[in-house]
């Protein structure tokens, strides 16, 4: 229910929703059941944004050469949100994932992060604290987050409305 709120604030023009490259390379390797359609449709429609190649959890063609900057990020989120991993210890290809979408958006701007995974938002208040206020959120937390922000938007847009009125 929450993800279709956000949808609707998408389609209202009041939020961007975008995906990593990551979802593309997760779905392609769940099985052809209904989970993996359902999994599709969710991300249909949305901007891609694209991370940088890590072998054997990015495709190529849908990654950005690394930056010294990129690595660092990625680096640092996963020693954040998976403090047990470390890039020299193989860390799992679930650890790997999941700083790669954190990092990714946080590379384009984003400003935040909507996944219902539990270890994942267990690191909220550090990747806060570490990455400027970037958020990890449920989607029902983003929902309300949302809500918040269109109606700071809606009452800032009334009160320049007065003021404009009143210096006529």
């Amino acid at each position: 229910e929450s993800l279709e709120e956000l949808i609707e604030f998408r389609r209202q023009a009041h939020v961007e929703l975008a995906q990593t490259d990551t979802v593309g390379v997760e779905r392609g390797m769940l099985r052809p059941n209904d989970l993996a359609w359902q999994r599709r449709l969710e991300s249909a429609g949305l901007v891609e944004v694209h991370g940088h190649y890590i072998p054997g959890h990015s495709l190529k063609e849908s990654s950005v050469g690394a930056s010294p900057e990129d690595v660092t990020r990625f680096e640092r989120v996963l020693g954040i949100v998976h403090p047990r991993a470390n890039v020299r210890a193989n860390p799992t290809n679930n650890d790997v994932r999941d700083a790669m979408h954190i990092a990714t958006a946080i590379r384009y701007g984003y400003q935040g992060l909507v996944t219902t995974d539990h270890d994942v938002l267990k690191a909220t208040a550090a990747i806060a604290t570490e990455f400027g206020g970037f958020r990890l959120m449920l989607p029902s937390q983003a929902v309300a987050w949302v809500t918040r922000e269109v109606a700071h938007r809606k009452r800032v847009k009334e009160a320049r409305a007065k003021q404009m009125k009143f210096l006529g």
